[in-house]
């Protein structure tokens, strides 16, 4: 004959700690915030065409990290465990000098999306021995075209859908704090 034991067990708090201020799809106040949970999601896409994507690695960002620090941790992780150097892409939240920084020895490509108004800059000239050395040379503002030196390569390509695309690549610039 079984015996019945009966514990009292506590109920947990199923409450997370440490909510923060989260970008929401609803305007509270005048505007669009909401207190929450922040998570960085990093998954793999297949080579092959279609719309499916593998997670690899979904995490929530606690009060002591940033969004650019989990993501280049949840990378430098799985570039660990891959065997082929992989292409990682990023939103324009991620295209900024502190990520570069943070993601200096990965072994990965980046693949960012920049903001239109977003300023990169050549290398500084050689320095002259007059002053302090210069950080930066010219100006490259996507928005503003005559800014722009000659690419080193182009490639266009006129796809069914969206007509012509051209892409153009410059070597050598940088972000404003990124030495």
């Amino acid at each position: 004959m079984a015996q019945t034991v009966c514990r009292n067990f506590k109920r947990p708090n199923l409450t997370l700690r440490e909510p923060s201020v989260q970008h929401g799809p609803k305007v509270i106040s005048g505007k669009p915030v909401t207190l929450g949970q922040g998570y960085s999601t990093l998954a793999w896409i297949p080579e092959e065409a279609g719309s499916w994507a593998l997670p690899i690695s979904h995490d929530r960002i606690t009060s002591f990290e940033s969004p650019l620090s989990k993501g280049a941790f949840q990378l430098r992780q799985a570039c660990k465990e891959l065997k082929v150097r992989p292409i990682s892409m990023w939103d324009s939240e991620y295209a900024v000098a502190p990520f570069i920084k943070l993601t200096k020895g990965i072994e990965a490509d980046f693949l960012m999306r920049l903001r239109p108004n977003r300023c990169l800059w050549t290398a500084p000239p050689v320095y002259q021995k007059k002053g302090r050395p210069k950080k930066h040379g010219d100006k490259f503002n996507l928005s503003q075209s005559e800014t722009w030196m000659t690419p080193i390569e182009e490639l266009e390509i006129l796809d069914p859908t969206w007509g012509t695309i051209e892409v153009k690549r410059w070597n050598g610039l940088h972000f404003r704090g990124h030495s």
